[in-house]
């Protein structure tokens, strides 16, 4: 029986890209591509996925460091200069749709779902949904049937708050971790 630490692992980098980040992004991206160079091995290969009101695959499936590093710094917040007016029975204002379910579900069936091995998912974010269209126990449903587990560094923004409810669900039920970060200093020690 071989080590499971020896095998390779197929990785996963989640960022969460709308506006409640705005002020944290450049630090996630810096202890990101720390992260990556430091943990990364030849024969293992991480993706980079950007989420908001869209999920974006920034960098597909590689192991070279500069194209990670590159997809890091690609990630940008997509959150309207002017506020988005949502129309319906209960009109809203203000920019609406922050896909992490979504994100959390593609990154699984799509990508992962191929893969052979550890597979793990790494996501930055404050775990507030507001966009998607599965709901968070069909995320968690996708990582658990692809053998996926998911860890969640908690950012965020004491004035926007976070859903550590969901955080810790998603973390906990595939055999992660989640782990609050409200610094920039704190983010270095979480990774």
């Amino acid at each position: 029986f071989t080590h499971e630490t020896s095998l390779p692992i197929t990785l996963g980098l989640l960022i969460d890209t709308s506006g409640s980040e705005m002020r944290m992004l450049p630090a996630e991206q810096e202890a990101a591509s720390r992260f990556l160079q430091r943990v990364l091995r030849k024969e293992d290969l991480a993706m980079v996925i950007s989420f908001d009101m869209d999920v974006d695959l920034l960098s597909d499936f590689t192991s070279d460091p500069a194209k990670l590093e590159r997809a890091i710094q690609r990630a940008r917040i997509n959150a309207p200069s002017t506020p988005a007016t949502v129309q319906g029975p209960l009109p809203q204002t203000g920019p609406k749709g922050t896909n992490f379910y979504d994100a959390v579900y593609l990154a699984c069936q799509e990508k992962l779902s191929s893969e052979a091995g550890r597979k793990a998912l790494v996501i930055l974010t404050d775990a507030e949904d507001n966009g998607s269209k599965v709901r968070l126990e069909e995320a968690l449903e996708a990582a658990q049937r692809t053998d996926t587990v998911i860890h969640i560094l908690l950012v965020y923004d004491p004035m926007y708050g976070a859903n550590a409810g969901a955080a810790k669900k998603l973390a906990e039920e595939t055999g992660g971790r989640m782990i609050e970060v409200r610094s920039e200093k704190k983010l270095l020690e979480a990774f």
